[in-house]
């Protein structure tokens, strides 16, 4: 559902997620330093693509090892914002090519907070969720912004709370708090 400035419904798309765009400023820092340190830690010094872990991943791919000592994936914020939105799920060199170069345009064109925002907004989480205010809305019943929570007499979203939408975007079946809620503080 699409929603006025003024808070009336717009339009309803259809399509298979559950999403519920929210401002930056209304999503928790504890949320946000949260998923910048599980996703991309130097999310805010990259130029939208870390070549040092590109390349660490294509060699791990090519020879089978495993170097920086983890099997890490490469992709960074930028990176797996763009696949957010264009859907280009291709599993080939080219399609990492083009992410790349579109990471670094998207880097170019866009403030880290704004792109951080869309991020936040599109992560897949588990299933048809989509975004941190339709995750804090399912997993616990609450709003990804404080100011809601407290007008309808709710808490705001926990540390642990936060801390558990951002680790299921590392591992979205493993992380359920649905599927799997003793790996989840509450």
């Amino acid at each position: 559902i699409l929603y006025t400035r003024e808070g009336d419904e717009y339009a309803t798309l259809s399509g298979d997620a559950n999403s519920i765009w929210v401002s930056l400023s209304d999503i928790p820092e504890n949320l946000q330093h949260a998923v910048v340190a599980i996703e991309d830690k130097n999310f805010y010094d990259s130029i939208g693509v870390n070549f040092k872990r590109t390349i660490a991943a294509a060699l791990n791919e090519l020879t089978g090892q495993q170097l920086l000592g983890s099997q890490q994936g490469a992709s960074t914020l930028e990176q797996q914002l763009v696949k957010n939105l264009t859907d280009d799920d291709k599993v080939d060199y080219m399609r990492k090519v083009r992410e790349i170069f579109r990471a670094v345009a998207l880097d170019n064109r866009y403030s880290k907070e704004e792109i951080l925002e869309a991020y936040l907004n599109t992560i897949g989480l588990t299933g048809s969720v989509a975004g941190v205010e339709a995750g804090a809305n399912r997993y616990f019943d609450k709003h990804a912004g404080d100011n809601e929570n407290i007008a309808e007499g709710k808490e705001p979203l926990t540390l642990a709370e936060c801390a558990s939408i951002a680790a299921i975007t590392n591992a979205p079946t493993k992380y359920s708090p649905i599927t799997n809620p003793e790996d989840h503080l509450t």
